[in-house]
């Protein structure tokens, strides 16, 4: 069965998971199930409210619409590791966030590989309208405390504006 992407909450303001102010919508699912995740409780893709619910997308406006919040991230669950009809139903939820505010920045997390994003041409388009990547599954042997925006050192932090396919531009916040 396939489900249509979830949302579960929003976080704001949330200051862990990218620059600034931001509002952290927390989507439901993951296949990765990395061992010693603090989000297992977002690995069942049959919880929480659709992502095409309207009532998503007005807190989101509402929590958005203040000077102080930089930008969105998506995390979860893993945002990409979903269907081809929820990653476009999100690109649909994202052109309009940019469209609403343009001077916003967006982050993504999820446990998959930028490269391996790249073979499906729906997470391309995605990715072409953030701004920001946190790739890599959370890896208990690469922790370190210090890390910003990440848990584990495998994690890259990918300047979406700056790469262009295989030409990675990682932003170093360490």
């Amino acid at each position: 069965m396939i489900f249509i992407m979830n949302v579960l909450t929003l976080t704001t303001p949330d200051v862990e998971n990218g620059y600034g102010n931001r509002v952290t919508l927390w989507v439901a699912g993951c296949t990765h199930k990395c061992p010693e995740c603090h989000n297992k409780h977002t690995w069942a893709y049959n919880q929480g409210v659709p992502i095409d619910n309207p009532e998503v997308y007005d807190k989101i406006y509402e929590e958005s619409n203040h000077d102080y919040i930089q930008g969105l991230t998506l995390s979860g669950g893993d945002p990409l590791d979903q269907s081809d009809e929820s990653i476009n139903k999100l690109i649909d939820f994202i052109i309009k966030y940019k469209y609403d505010f343009p001077d916003k920045d967006i982050w993504v997390y999820t446990g998959c590989i930028y490269e391996d994003l790249l073979k499906r041409d729906c997470v391309v388009q995605l990715l072409s309208l953030c701004d920001v990547l946190v790739d890599g599954t959370f890896d208990k042997r690469c922790f370190k405390l210090d890390l910003a925006f990440r848990g584990s050192t495998n994690q890259r932090i990918i300047d979406l504006n700056k790469t262009s396919g295989t030409n990675i531009v990682e932003i170093e916040v360490d």
